[in-house]
């Protein structure tokens, strides 16, 4: 009996496994769709490399001015490392943009309609198309940087850290990405939120500056906010592992993609009421 109720369920793992499949078949779709122009995937490489060469003589007369070696353990190498490739993950994203677009011209309304999840469908979708892009960006990255500045020691148990660091930070560029672009709904024009957004990105990111460059309060209010982890949290993590660091950024993490998830869950369901109450 209990069998057949299993079977039965909606939450059965064979039914599971079919949405599953679905969600992977469309990263596979998203990804063969950006790789059909090659060239496209390497023209990123041109700005890679003029920030890495910014980048390298920037902070050696920073670093020459204070007649310092490293900064919070971080060494000149170091620096333009996890600044190229923190970079390189930024130049790699196409996130949900285009929901603010499909909302102005009426397409949206079809996309909720279908037989899915549209925030899973979306990220899913994003992952695939952001894949490529990511490959090429660090391969170049890594080849700019071994030539400028030469090879740095990392770990595996780092890189795997990192790896799993991206991911979740991945999501949360994703989810915070949803809501802007969802904003669409009560505001015409989402232009503002997103320079904002890409601002704070840059910013309290470590794009630009490593956040363990920042003043003390600054660097540990940014430590804790969702942009540091988007970039700076997976790349620093794979340079100079720690197990604590690890576990802050980690636990961090969680705690964003769990509010930011639940936060465009409910922003969707908010929206798709607003657009049945003034008719789309």
């Amino acid at each position: 009996m209990e069998k057949d109720l299993t079977l039965l369920s909606p939450y059965s793992w064979h039914n599971w496994q079919k949405k599953s499949a679905k969600y992977f078949e469309v990263v596979k779709i998203s990804f063969l769709e950006e790789i059909v122009y090659p060239l496209n995937l390497v023209t990123d490489g041109i700005v890679i490399f003029i920030n890495i060469w910014i980048y390298l003589l920037l902070y050696k007369t920073g670093f020459a001015l204070t007649d310092s070696t490293s900064v919070n353990g971080l060494t000149i190498p170091m620096v333009i490392w996890i600044l190229t490739l923190a970079k390189a993950l930024q130049e790699s994203r196409i996130t949900a943009p285009s929901i603010s677009e499909s909302i102005q011209d009426g397409t949206f309304v079809y996309k909720i309609s279908r037989p899915y999840s549209f925030v899973t469908f979306s990220l899913f979708r994003s992952l695939g198309q952001t894949l490529p892009y990511l490959i090429s960006n660090i391969l170049i990255s890594i080849i700019f940087c071994l030539v400028i500045i030469g090879p740095i020691g990392i770990s595996f148990i780092s890189l795997l850290s990192g790896c799993l660091l991206f991911f979740f930070g991945f999501m949360i560029d994703f989810y915070i990405s949803m809501m802007i672009g969802l904003a669409g709904l009560w505001i015409e024009k989402t232009e503002s939120l997103w320079w904002l957004y890409s601002k704070l990105k840059l910013t309290l990111g470590g794009v630009i500056i490593p956040i363990a460059f920042l003043p003390g309060m600054l660097q540990k209010i940014a430590d804790y906010l969702p942009f540091s982890q988007i970039f700076y949290a997976p790349i620093h993590i794979i340079f100079q592992f720690n197990i604590g660091l690890f576990s802050q950024y980690f636990l961090t993490e969680c705690f964003w993609v769990l509010i930011l998830g639940l936060g465009s869950v409910l922003t969707l369901k908010k929206g798709m009421k607003y657009v049945a109450s003034n008719g789309g």
